[in-house]
């Protein structure tokens, strides 16, 4: 396993974190392998930000190709979501953990999955979960090109799976520069998955589902943004320094690029909605989140948790609604995000001692 370097920094409670991680690291190290490895694979997938980034993202696609073709390929729709939220899940986030662990970002930080901090996943278990990911995105976008006649569908989807990884893969590293994170990262990857599920049903694109995934990408750019205040200083600290948006620009002037984004987007959701009054949903749910991203403190920890749950919970029901309101039967969609926060519940968290 990872050799132990424990952390002896002081919360804000003025208790030292030592113990908890020692007590964490033995507990963890004394599951069987299959324990521990299966543990750790929940972990890695990080449910929540799947459900916010990946989800949301394709079932909105989906519902703006039934919204204008009055269609809908449900195989497709399960293959397009297996296909990105793989690609997030373990790709994605296993490059981002390896490279901000070597940084020592997550070390300090809140960030990441906390598997190779606690030892619930050795770097080699890793890089052999990266690399059977990436055999099942070649079978499944293979599939899903197959079943749609046309080998185009795989331009979205190896497009989405290298922004995942040159997100933090050197020497791109995008995650450590100011700006590029966020746009060629976050911004790119959600953009990818809305276009992508759409010209899976489709074969075309569109303005209107151009349009909806800018929007829905602002959104998330504004989501990763108060994510990264969080790490604010372990970010700052870390070597190489990532270089945040939130690092340069600190942590006050952050939080009104954030609200710029948000706004943004209500502004473009307002435009589609002359095109079809679905969109109008999109907006209430904009405005909810605006009101909440406006009420958080940049620098009170608790208060970003505390708002980016709430915010994370309108998101992700913004995207069922709205697909809702568009076809009744996406209504069954619910399952998903149940079922994920349950396995977060039970498997994704760490366990408290």
């Amino acid at each position: 396993m990872i050799q132990k370097s424990f952390d002896v920094s002081i919360n804000d409670k003025g208790q030292s974190p030592v113990w908890r991680r020692v007590k964490l690291t033995r507990y963890y190290n004394s599951m069987n392998v299959w324990q521990r490895r299966t543990k750790g694979f929940f972990m890695e997938m990080r449910v929540l930000p799947v459900l916010v980034w990946t989800f949301t993202a394709i079932l909105i696609g989906t519902a703006v190709a039934y919204q204008e073709t009055g269609t809908v390929n449900w195989l497709l729709f399960v293959l397009a979501l297996l296909i990105a939220a793989n690609a997030q899940s373990f790709p994605t986030h296993i490059v981002n953990e390896l490279m901000d662990w070597k940084s020592g970002t997550d070390l300090h930080g809140m960030g990441g999955s906390k598997v190779l901090k606690y030892e619930i996943l050795s770097q080699r278990e890793m890089i052999v979960l990266f690399w059977c990911s990436i055999v099942a995105h070649i079978i499944l976008s293979t599939l899903t090109a197959f079943l749609v006649g046309s080998w185009l569908v795989l331009v979205f989807y190896y497009a989405g799976l290298i922004v995942g990884i040159t997100y933090t893969l050197p020497p791109f590293s995008f995650a450590y520069r100011p700006f590029a994170g966020e746009w060629l990262g976050g911004f790119a990857g959600v953009f990818i998955a809305v276009t992508g599920a759409y010209f899976t049903q489709t074969l075309t694109l569109t303005v209107t589902s151009i349009g909806a995934a800018i929007g829905v990408g602002l959104l998330c750019v504004a989501i990763m943004i108060m994510f990264h205040t969080i790490d604010y200083e372990a970010d700052k600290n870390a070597n190489p320094q990532k270089k945040t948006t939130v690092v340069l620009l600190g942590k006050k002037s952050a939080k009104s690029y954030v609200l710029a984004c948000v706004f943004s987007a209500i502004i473009l959701f307002a435009f589609l909605e002359l095109f079809a009054m679905p969109y109008l949903i999109l907006v209430v749910f904009a405005l909810a989140e605006f009101w909440h991203f406006a009420q958080y403190n940049p620098l009170n920890v608790k208060s970003i948790v505390r708002r980016s749950k709430i915010i994370t919970y309108l998101h992700i029901s913004a995207g069922i609604v709205f697909a809702t309101v568009i076809n009744l039967f996406f209504a069954v969609t619910v399952v998903i995000p149940i079922a994920g926060l349950i396995d977060h519940k039970k498997f994704g968290k760490l366990k408290r001692l």
